[in-house]
């Protein structure tokens, strides 16, 4: 049987590399989207859709999105079209796309929250998240995979929710972390995983992957620094600020987590 061939977007991205190297190559024949390569651009639609057309992939694993919720706020026009109209022009041309969302189209005041929960977004970012999921899910076999926080070491040490706590224990200056915003976070590895064991499946519809708990930011970093045994790091407790981060979206998981949160912060 030939491989199945899988175009990824967003490789360059803290979970595109960890999808990359965990990639089984004895199945896929993995395919990159670039910006700038073959034409492929997010912010040109069609461009884009042209470029997912002339791969032939068998199906496309979307990651790619305008993520930071500051740049959405900023520019909400640019996050529509990355995120939303994009994402609908390559569902026209793609056999069957395999998308990545977030806890983040969820408002945060009825946690945790089950796949089939309805998104209340509080930000541009979550508002164009949800939109797009809803193009994935109108097409046959459209898969959406929503995730929470991710953590782990990423590739220039400044992306994922642990690494920035290695940096501040570098420098030694103080964090702050909140008290009050509630995930269920995942190492970026076991995300990846799962991306794959979702995406060389059949399922279509919506599927929650989280972590085994439920912890607040400074939780997780308390735990983390205390895993790590970082010494030089300040940690300081507060409450979050602004309308805009819902306090709660912890994820009801359909994907059991494999690790302990203590066996994944050790390997971050």
């Amino acid at each position: 049987m030939p491989p199945i061939r899988v175009l990824l977007t967003g490789a360059s991205g803290f979970l595109g590399r960890h999808v990359v190297e965990r990639a089984p190559r004895e199945t896929v024949e993995l395919l990159v989207a670039r910006r700038g390569h073959d034409g492929f651009d997010l912010a040109d639609p069609p461009a884009a859709a042209g470029a997912v057309a002339a791969a032939r992939p068998d199906l496309v694993l979307h990651l790619a999105a305008v993520s930071a919720m500051a740049a959405c706020e900023r520019d909400p026009a640019l996050a529509l079209q990355v995120n939303v109209h994009a994402t609908a022009a390559i569902c026209e041309v793609a056999p069957r796309v395999v998308f990545a969302s977030t806890d983040l189209v969820f408002g945060g005041d009825r946690a945790p929250y089950a796949a089939a929960d309805p998104p209340r977004p509080r930000s541009v970012y979550g508002r164009t998240k949800a939109r797009a999921e809803e193009v994935v899910l109108a097409r046959p076999r459209g898969l959406v995979v929503r995730l929470p926080l991710l953590f782990g070491r990423s590739f220039d040490g400044r992306r994922g929710a642990t690494d920035m706590i290695r940096a501040a224990a570098a420098t030694g200056e103080e964090l702050t972390l909140f008290v009050d915003e509630y995930r269920t976070p995942l190492h970026a590895g076991d995300a990846a995983d799962v991306l794959w064991l979702l995406a060389l499946g059949d399922r279509g519809g919506v599927v929650h992957a989280a972590g085994r708990e439920r912890v607040s930011r400074w939780e997780l970093g308390r735990r983390f620094v205390e895993v790590a045994e970082l010494e030089r790091v300040r940690l300081n407790a507060a409450p979050s600020t602004g309308g805009l981060r819902p306090k709660d979206v912890a994820l009801r998981s359909d994907v059991p987590a494999v690790r302990t949160l203590e066996a994944a912060l050790a390997d971050s």
